[in-house]
């Protein structure tokens, strides 16, 4: 969606970065900034998505454990709250809603930081994310297979915490 965004507005990240209360917003300023809103609300969807589907795996995979499951609902919980927070967090960012995509109307009466936002967000996906890679250690741990055959099981699931270590230094 950004994308498209950017092919109708080359100056789309200027414009969504404008505070100056004067500015003229062109259609296509209106379109970017609409269709940058739109896409911080699927993100949270998106994001709580995967997780919830990764949850989903680890419940089929390991269903043996009664423990195990009341874990897996808890964290399931926790992604559901994360995205309902998060998506409605994002949908009442200013009021009226007409404001959330024009930052030089963003008046901090009505407007909260979303940088600060953003920023607490981030912390609790990278929780839930250490949460969700680290649940089936326990399950593993406890399974009959050499030592070198469980270090192989957790080392498959913990190619995720590379992945985030990687890209998200």
């Amino acid at each position: 969606m950004i994308l498209i965004g950017n092919a109708v507005d080359l100056n789309g990240l200027r414009v969504s970065e404008n505070t100056d209360p004067d500015y003229v917003y062109t259609p296509q300023d209106v379109f970017y900034l609409k269709l940058s809103f739109a896409t911080s609300v699927l993100y949270f969807t998106i994001a709580g998505a995967t997780k919830l589907g990764i949850l989903g795996m680890y419940y089929r995979v390991f269903h043996v454990s009664q423990a195990f499951r009341y874990q897996l609902f808890v964290s399931a919980g926790l992604v559901l709250a994360f995205w309902v927070g998060s998506t409605v967090a994002t949908l009442t960012n200013c009021v009226p809603l007409e404001w959330s995509w024009r930052n030089s109307l963003a008046d901090p009466r009505y407007c909260f930081n979303y940088n600060v936002f953003w920023m607490a967000t981030g912390v609790y996906e990278i929780c839930l994310d250490a949460i969700i890679l680290t649940l089936p250690i326990a399950v593993v741990a406890r399974l009959q297979f050499s030592i070198k055959q469980k270090l192989s099981v957790l080392g498959i699931f913990m190619l995720g915490g590379l992945y985030v270590a990687w890209y998200f230094p």
